[in-house]
């Protein structure tokens, strides 16, 4: 992701709006959270920052199908991927 698109909401109703922004790192993401909670009419914001590591999807597959479980990948509008394992 680029630019603004680094930007999304991940879940909004009437008292709160969680946006995540994401900054591509070499070997990880750095994702800063910015939750804006409504209480009693006024809005608080609260941030935090942590860091998530990249894991190719290949690596996670073949992992997968390494220890016996069949793989379902499926992409969400947003890019997110999802990554099911079904073992029989």
């Amino acid at each position: 992701l680029a630019d603004t698109d680094r930007f999304f909401i991940v879940q909004s109703d009437e008292k709160r709006i969680l946006t995540c922004f994401l900054e591509e790192e070499f070997d990880k993401v750095k994702v800063t959270d910015l939750l804006h909670e409504k209480i009693k009419d006024k809005w608080i914001l609260r941030k935090s920052s942590y860091h998530k590591i990249k894991i190719p999807k290949e690596h996670i597959e073949h992992s997968m199908r390494d220890n016996g479980f069949e793989v379902k990948m499926s992409r969400l509008p947003n890019g997110m991927l999802i990554v099911q394992g079904l073992k029989h």
